[in-house]
């Protein structure tokens, strides 16, 4: 359960109702809906079908961009206990903070009434519980993480390729998403004329459309401020023993992570970690090869105008070309440069389908990672990473799990 879960889908709901009243799909502290970028440009991508056409409906998966470990790593124990202090640190936070959220939301709307609006209070966002996470990345033990999940076999590839993909849809196994029904809200906002649409988002949230929703709000006495203020969320209890988790995310390829106690926050490193699987010579000559085999392809020229040059290449590489490919085989055309990961891609070019073009790029995947024996090599190459990690930092390691076993001891 995230604590600041109706924060975030306050500012989600600024965001919504100014940028076009898209639904908001909420991650672990992340706001889900981010619209209001025009689409970019878009080129026809050479190259034939690779997978033959799928007459008649296909149930198609969701895609999902976190696969799971086909063997036990060696982080698991850890992390799996991190699950279990996770789970009891926030038993019966749900209900709690559906109170608080009820509270806040009729205090919203007693306060858009005296400022000339109206407001209907939502009920607590549904929950879709998948896997726990602390401080913003999972306590999967098993995950690989940008390992985008494809079917067993070929045959299976060629039907569904990724599976489907919603746009702004957050497509990882590792969080929980948070929806909520605001259809009154927002139709009531669409009735406004621009002015008072300006004049309702500077009551309810304190900041306009042409506002980063994120910075000080012009008017610090919104409804949305004050009712926080009046009905505050319930603490969080303090897991700062769980700390050493954060080099651990390292490892498992993830981003390096800064974490202040005192403050409360968390910061990422963006040039990555110097520790991290993805950096290791076994790896980096590992995407060599995935790249050779992609730009090698039936699909070559796409790939190669996709990679703009790099000489590596991973999984990832091509489930982000399929969801920046249109149902019609065009590409969204990245700028020179540009980062070809999803948070880099305007949320208008992404989005799976399941069409004939995103297939083609799946099988493609597909084949290459049999080619270059992808996952096993991958995986290899962590499970040595994290035992050099563990024999390197066994006693702080020792110290979280001691911490962690005590705390379970405590709130049994």
């Amino acid at each position: 359960m995230n604590a600041g879960r109706v924060n975030d889908a306050r500012v989600s709901l600024a965001q919504a109702l100014t940028a076009g009243l898209c639904l908001a799909a909420f991650a672990f502290l992340a706001t889900g809906c981010v619209s209001g970028i025009p689409p970019g440009e878009r080129v026809v991508s050479p190259g034939g079908a690779v997978s033959p056409a799928v007459s008649g409906p296909v149930e198609l998966p969701k895609a999902r961009t976190v696969m799971d470990s086909p063997v036990e790593l060696p982080f698991f124990r850890y992390y799996e206990l991190a699950r279990r202090v996770v789970a009891a640190a926030y038993d019966g936070a749900d209900e709690a903070s559906d109170e608080v959220y009820r509270l806040e939301e009729q205090s919203t709307a007693t306060c858009m009434k005296e400022k000339g609006f109206t407001y209907f209070p939502r009920e607590p966002p549904e929950t879709e519980d998948a896997e726990p996470v602390w401080n913003g990345f999972p306590l999967n033990g098993d995950a690989l993480t940008e390992m985008p999940v494809l079917p067993d076999t070929l045959d299976e590839v060629r039907r569904v390729g990724y599976g489907v993909l919603a746009l702004g849809e957050y497509t990882g196994s590792d969080q929980f998403e948070i929806t909520t029904d605001d259809t009154a809200n927002q139709e009531y906002y669409e009735s406004l004329s621009d002015s008072a649409k300006r004049a309702y988002m500077l009551a309810l949230v304190g900041v306009t459309e042409d506002d980063d929703p994120f910075e000080v709000a012009e008017d610090p006495d919104n409804c949305g401020a004050r009712a926080a203020a009046e009905f505050p969320w319930p603490t969080a209890p303090d897991l700062g023993f769980m700390e050493p988790l954060a080099g651990m995310a390292r490892v498992v390829g993830g981003p390096g992570f800064t974490i202040d106690e005192n403050a409360g926050t968390m910061t990422t490193d963006p040039a990555g970690a110097p520790d991290s699987v993805d950096s290791l010579p076994e790896v980096v000559e590992l995407d060599r090869e995935f790249a050779t085999c992609l730009t090698s392809s039936e699909l070559s020229d796409a790939f190669l105008g996709w990679m703009q040059g790099s000489e590596t290449a991973a999984p990832t590489t091509a489930y982000y070309l399929a969801v920046a490919t249109a149902p019609d085989g065009s590409v969204f055309e990245m700028r020179p440069g540009q980062v070809y990961y999803g948070d880099e891609m305007p949320e208008s070019a992404q989005s799976l389908s399941g069409s004939q073009a995103e297939r083609d790029v799946a099988v493609v995947d597909f084949m290459c990672r049999k080619e270059t024996d992808y996952v096993d090599r991958y995986v290899t190459a962590l499970i040595a990473a994290q035992e050099r990690y563990i024999a390197s930092h066994q006693a702080e390691l020792d110290k979280m799990e001691a911490a962690m076993e005590q705390f379970l001891t405590e709130h049994s």
